[in-house]
């Protein structure tokens, strides 16, 4: 029998942005073209990192992205984030699981 997980979300952390880049940069090509990402325009590793750090911390109306990290018995799998996000008119929410055993 599987023991119970407990499963928790938070706004992601520096330490959660290493995990995230790499869901991006080693995911096989036919998971990206699955999810419609246009392998040509992926950014690289270290613009991902650049990308959320740039984000975390900046007051809500004042950002272009907002992360949260999904955790596994407080350990982080997976991410939920919006982008073209305009302060209380829209955002374009995305669910991505990076620890698939999970």
């Amino acid at each position: 029998m599987q023991k119970n997980k407990s499963f928790h979300v938070r706004e992601m952390i520096k330490d959660d942005i290493a995990a995230f880049a790499n869901y991006w940069v080693a995911s096989s090509f036919e998971h990206m073209q699955g999810m419609g990402v246009d392998i040509k325009k992926r950014p690289t590793k270290e613009q991902i990192e650049k990308l959320v750090t740039d984000q975390l911390g900046k007051p809500m109306e004042n950002r272009k992205a907002y992360y949260l990290t999904w955790l596994a018995d407080n350990k982080p799998i997976g991410n939920c984030n919006v982008n073209q996000f305009e302060y209380r008119k829209q955002a374009f929410r995305h669910l991505h699981v990076w620890e698939t055993a999970n």
